[in-house]
């Protein structure tokens, strides 16, 4: 399955264009690029909008792929990357963003370590366990709870029936949520 990349440049890259060569990619920059199956990486070219071709593997470092797990210089913040983009330099969107303005500088982010990678997973998950009850504690107090995750829907409802809570969920007002509440039955809550 093809992968977006983001590699560095370690000497500079040309492409012929009409029997000369014009430099295409800049030693020490970074660039997005597609990882193939057969191992070939392609790279648009920034000077000629929609113009893709390969790119020599002697000529560049791959540094990222989609899925790395990657830490933000700057915020120290663990994230896997979920989406590289060019915007206004280019740009990776963290697997927590909410927002298409969450997103951060590939060149201010390094790769995590295995021991970085698995401390966030193991606060992620405590984390995730302590935001599923407060879900469910508010919905037993306040009645219901908006959310635009259908994945925290089906989380929810899961543990509610653990605890032999009964909960159900519909389509809110606005289309992207979802509201979870208490179910009523005859005899309960």
């Amino acid at each position: 399955m093809d992968k977006d990349i983001v590699f560095v440049v370690k000497k500079d890259v040309y492409w012929e264009d009409w029997g000369s060569l014009k430099k295409v990619f800049l030693r020490g920059n970074y660039y997005k690029g597609t990882l193939h199956e057969n191992g070939k990486i392609t790279a648009e070219s920034p000077y000629y909008d929609g113009i893709s071709d390969y790119v020599d593997l002697d000529s560049i470092e791959i540094r990222f792929k989609l899925h790395d797990w990657v830490i933000d210089k700057q915020s120290q913040r663990t994230s896997k990357i979920s989406a590289i983009d060019t915007w206004n330099g280019l740009i990776y969107y963290p697997d927590y963003c909410i927002d298409v303005g969450d997103f951060e500088l590939i060149e201010d982010c390094r790769l995590a370590t295995d021991d970085e990678i698995e401390k966030e997973k193991l606060e992620r998950e405590r984390s995730f366990i302590i935001g599923i009850q407060k879900i469910v504690e508010q919905v037993q107090s306040e009645g219901e709870y908006f959310t635009p995750s259908f994945v925290d829907v089906e989380l929810v409802l899961q543990e509610a029936k653990k605890q032999g809570l009964g909960f159900i969920y519909e389509h809110s007002t606005d289309p992207y949520y979802y509201r979870i509440y208490i179910e009523f039955k005859e005899g309960r809550l």
